[in-house]
């Protein structure tokens, strides 16, 4: 299977998964309430805010400058990835790292043009409330530094 095509399919299952947990907590919760998650209720809670700012609230009700932002990442990101693709021949981590990159910004662009702010869900009580958008592009970022790191450790010596 042709790279591209692979990276099409994981950045859709990211938008797909993203987009329907926020569907599913749109849905069924109000702004601001908590649901206690048993058996772990002490440790994780599903907790509904609407996040007008970029990642821990920064620049909150900055909307039209995060989404500026927000595209210019993601047509960035899609410049450099293909400019990798072309000069390069073993990459498959970079199309993992990349697909969700860019899936979990395009959920969270989604996100701030439909309802003005990021659905956030997730709630451990020890750091701000995230969604699932924000663990792929973590995760992203990860696989893609991991990936330059092995691609140039050598080269320095």
């Amino acid at each position: 299977m042709r790279r591209a095509v692979k990276g099409i399919i994981l950045f859709l299952f990211v938008l797909i998964v993203d987009q329907f947990s926020k569907f599913l907590i749109f849905y069924y919760m109000e702004s601001g309430e908590v649901i206690s998650v048993p058996p772990v209720g002490d440790y994780f809670k599903l907790r509904f805010i609407k996040n007008p700012g970029a990642a821990f609230g920064i620049l909150p009700y900055r909307t039209e400058l995060l989404i500026f932002i927000n595209i210019l990442l993601i047509v960035l990101i899609l410049f450099y990835w293909r400019n990798v693709s072309i000069n390069s021949k073993n990459h498959s981590i970079d199309i993992y790292g990349f697909s969700f990159i860019v899936g979990g910004a395009v959920g969270n662009l989604i996100d701030r043009l439909y309802y003005g702010a990021v659905i956030d869900f997730l709630d451990f009580q020890i750091w701000p409330v995230f969604n699932f958008a924000d663990i792929f592009i973590f995760f992203g970022l990860i696989l893609v530094v991991y990936d330059f790191y092995r691609k140039n450790r050598y080269q320095n010596f």
